[in-house]
């Protein structure tokens, strides 16, 4: 964390929580409970594990919800793990709100023990703290990120007028290509910038409403950018392995139709967090200063639909597409000397014959052999393509598996401690990714190369 904290104990009391049985969302709970028990209590709070801070959180809302959208934190110790659900309460002289974009932030610390538990209620001494955060400007992350952002934000630039102004780069599987590079260009221009706020800052100042438009495009176009490669991997092998009936059924109307699912699929993996979000902030704010994604069920869920799945479709796709090739290759290896020692057979054979039958056998074997050379080449071509294409998977999948390896541990772990610079160097690793594939177009793909070079120049 990129902040000191300095604690003034204001005020102390026995605080009483009682439980309710209420199991919706806290402001449902709300609703509900604070209605009905209006004279005894006047907030509302829930005892949660977080994923992210590795301690019990007391989160409290004012029962009269509307006049304060922000949690005030209360941390719990000395009441073990186990202890979870929705609360009623009343805290005296605690009523001011926190606004959600200053650096002074209140917390509540309670003590208690198992002793202390009555029947529904739990009894509680509690601390108030007026905590002063006192955040110190990353200047390392942002000159980092601002890199990052700049190189993604015009590579992808470079890809996508490329693909539209380039006569040459003017064929389906480039097509997808661009979409990929539009989701990319979201990451860079949008993604990146948003999250390189609270890299610098040490803290989310923007409240929940951007928060939740934060993670939702996160996700979308995340999601999007690998479910392109999953495509293009599955794509690619049917059409080596099926070439005549790829080239009557694969048009443009089927590529349309093809990254149309996937941007609609990436669209409602992400609308998940969206609801997540509205339903109850702790979701994606588990703190009023943290915007992460706080919930085991789409740790695991967006993980599956995001990344495992199309992983594991995209690299068994790509395998599966480099045995074809080879297959290929080696038949037209076998085949080409079969003919060469033919060639050599009939050579001897024609010499002996009159010029004027002489004249057809040699010129329907040279087109023979020039049929073979034209297939090596498309094969050998190919494979150049897959190699390049396979980097660009492998590149993406080695950025982005720490991020998604981390989510799973959050959601088979809900207590781990992870530290805040490693969750940060595994998200903008993934990131980086989204930088990568234009570098690699660069290298790799002669036409892209001299594309980009004639759009630098302005030609």
């Amino acid at each position: 964390m990129r902040s000191t904290e300095g604690n003034l104990t204001s005020w102390s009391n026995i605080m009483t929580l009682h439980r309710t049985s209420c199991n919706g969302s806290l402001y449902d709970c709300g609703m509900e409970e604070c209605i009905t028990d209006s004279i005894d209590f006047d907030r509302i709070c829930a005892i949660t594990r977080s994923t992210i801070i590795p301690m019990t959180s007391l989160l409290c809302r004012p029962c009269d919800y509307s006049n304060c959208q922000v949690n005030v934190s209360l941390i719990l110790n000395g009441l073990g793990s186990s202890i979870e659900g929705v609360f009623l309460s009343r805290i005296t002289n605690f009523d001011d709100c926190v606004s959600s974009n200053s650096s002074e932030h209140e917390i509540l610390e309670c003590f208690g023990d198992a002793g202390n538990i009555l029947g529904d209620d739990i009894v509680l001494s509690c601390s108030r703290k007026s905590t002063l955060k006192i955040y110190r400007s990353d200047w390392r992350f942002l000159f980092v990120s601002v890199i990052i952002v700049i190189a993604g934000g015009l590579g992808n630039t470079l890809v996508c007028l490329a693909v539209v102004l380039d006569r040459k780069l003017h064929n389906l599987t480039n097509y997808f290509l661009l979409s990929l590079a539009i989701a990319d260009l979201l990451v860079s221009l949008f993604v990146m910038p948003m999250s390189a706020i609270p890299g610098f800052l040490g803290y989310w100042p923007l409240g929940i409403v951007w928060c939740n438009i934060y993670v939702t495009c996160d996700v979308l176009a995340c999601s999007a950018s690998i479910m392109h490669m999953c495509f293009i991997s599955v794509g690619r092998y049917l059409g080596i392995r099926n070439p005549l009936r790829s080239r009557s059924t694969y048009t443009k109307r089927l590529v349309v139709l093809k990254i149309t699912a996937v941007w609609l699929l990436a669209l409602l993996t992400s609308s998940f967090i969206t609801v997540l979000g509205l339903i109850d902030p702790i979701n994606i704010m588990p703190e009023t200063t943290t915007c992460v994604i706080n919930n085991r069920i789409f740790f695991i869920f967006g993980s599956l639909i995001a990344f495992y799945i199309p992983m594991i479709i995209m690299v068994a796709s790509y395998v599966l597409t480099i045995q074809l090739l080879r297959k290929k290759a080696r038949f037209i290896a076998e085949t080409s000397d079969d003919d060469f020692s033919l060639g050599r057979s009939i050579g001897r054979f024609v010499s002996k014959k009159s010029p004027y039958e002489n004249t057809r056998s040699p010129r329907s074997f040279n087109g023979k052999v020039s049929r073979r050379i034209l297939a090596a080449n498309a094969i050998a071509s190919k494979q150049k393509a897959s190699k390049v294409l396979g980097l660009v998977f492998f590149t993406f999948v080695l950025c982005w598996a720490p991020f998604f390896a981390l989510n799973t541990l959050f959601a088979a772990c809900p207590n781990c401690f992870v530290p805040r610079h490693v969750t940060d160097t595994f998200l903008w690793l993934g990131y980086a990714s989204s930088t990568i594939n234009p570098i690699i177009y660069t290298i790799f793909n002669k036409t892209f190369r001299a594309a980009f070079i004639r759009l630098l120049k302005c030609k």
